[in-house]
């Protein structure tokens, strides 16, 4: 399903990965080439996830990982790639507390930039566009981080099957097409997480029609499930930040023409950091690995048996991230040391806490009352 015609038709959507105009410098400089150009402006509407807030704002909450912000002037750039509609439904989008949301979005309305996945602020849980009087709901959630807190009264919708359940029933009350956005996965792992594989057939159930994911930066296959197409990674549209990740400058666009419940055009394209240019690409190498993601995709044992195999080759790294060890341990880490004391940590206690649903609800409502004066 990868397209490698030049001759585009009209498409009513194209659908990009991450989008992060963070780099002030690259922003001034890139460009789109001119077979990308082409499929974009001939579409009707041009949907990305906006991976930070448009904002000025220098209140970062407290979280793990980094507070991504970018100027609000780079709205400019949204329009001069023809993107017309973000999703926010991401794990930075409340980087800088609901200021920093207000600011993105004040900034996306000024410029007729459609936006959705926000929960408590114009109640943007979706998006509904008439294409010649046909209706698509478009739907959008990202997995639980601290964009999703909801205690100040804004922020993105997160993962939880009752609210999808009603964003899906609601969508289904009011349209014909039922396009429902994933932020989650695990980044730059190339494959669905088991879990993700599930909730996503739980989605189609539900009655979504089409599923397509971001946040792994870096692209994945897909199915079809009940005949409905499930995407697992677009990869990065525009995220100027070195990574080592193999895909990380490559991206798909999935093009939906006619509003068909089946059928998706996959094109890949690259983002050249030497040209400054994101342009369309034909790979036969880049092709056969999707083909082989997409064999591994269409069974679930072969799916858990990589996962497997994934969780077992970074298992040092999982629990450094979970106990936290000194930084006498982390070194000695280093030279193998250490190893069997790290494992002894995640004893059979330690594993039921975090998998039964009430010990591990109570754990994240007592961490959550610790740290209550650590939000912003």
């Amino acid at each position: 399903m990868i397209n490698i015609s030049m001759d585009y038709p009209d498409y009513d959507f194209i659908f990009l990965g991450d989008f992060c105009p963070i780099d002030s410098n690259e922003n001034e400089k890139v460009t789109i080439g001119p077979k990308l150009q082409n499929l974009l402006f001939k579409s009707k509407y041009i949907v990305v996830n906006l991976e930070c807030p448009l904002t000025n704002s220098k209140s970062k909450i407290a979280k793990t990982g980094p507070n991504l912000k970018a100027d609000p002037n780079n709205v400019d750039l949204l329009k001069k790639f023809n993107i017309n509609i973000c999703n926010l439904a991401n794990n930075h989008i409340k980087d800088y507390g609901i200021q920093g949301i207000i600011d993105t979005c004040s900034i996306l309305e000024s410029s007729n930039i459609k936006y959705f996945g926000l929960m408590g602020y114009n109640e943007n849980n979706l998006l509904l566009i008439d294409i010649d009087g046909i209706q698509v709901a478009l739907v959008s959630f990202t997995e639980n981080e601290f964009s999703t807190d909801p205690s100040d009264g804004i922020a993105a919708i997160g993962l939880c099957p009752g609210e999808q359940f009603k964003q899906i029933s609601e969508a289904k009350k009011n349209a014909d097409l039922v396009i429902v956005q994933y932020h989650g996965g695990v980044e730059l792992y190339s494959y669905p997480v088991p879990g993700q594989q599930k909730y996503c057939h739980f989605l189609i159930d539900a009655g979504a029609d089409i599923i397509l994911s971001h946040h792994s930066h870096t692209i994945s296959g897909w199915e079809t499930y009940n005949d409905k197409i499930i995407q697992y990674g677009l990869g990065n549209f525009y995220f100027p930040e070195l990574s080592n990740g193999e895909f990380w400058f490559i991206g798909l666009a999935a093009a939906v023409k006619g509003l068909k419940k089946d059928e998706l055009d996959f094109y890949l394209f690259k983002y050249d950091l030497t040209s400054h240019q994101i342009e369309l690409m034909e790979d036969v190498e880049i092709s056969q690995k999707l083909e082989k993601m997409n064999y591994i995709i269409s069974d679930k044992k072969r799916i858990q048996n990589i996962w497997n195999q994934y969780c077992s080759e970074t298992y040092l790294s999982t629990l450094k991230s979970l106990f936290r060890p000194s930084k006498f341990i982390r070194f000695g880490l280093k030279f193998g040391l250490f190893t069997k004391y790290m494992k002894k940590k995640a004893d059979i206690y330690f594993l039921n806490l975090i998998r039964c649903e009430s010990h591990r609800e109570k754990i994240i409502t007592t961490i959550e009352y610790i740290n209550k004066d650590k939000k912003c």
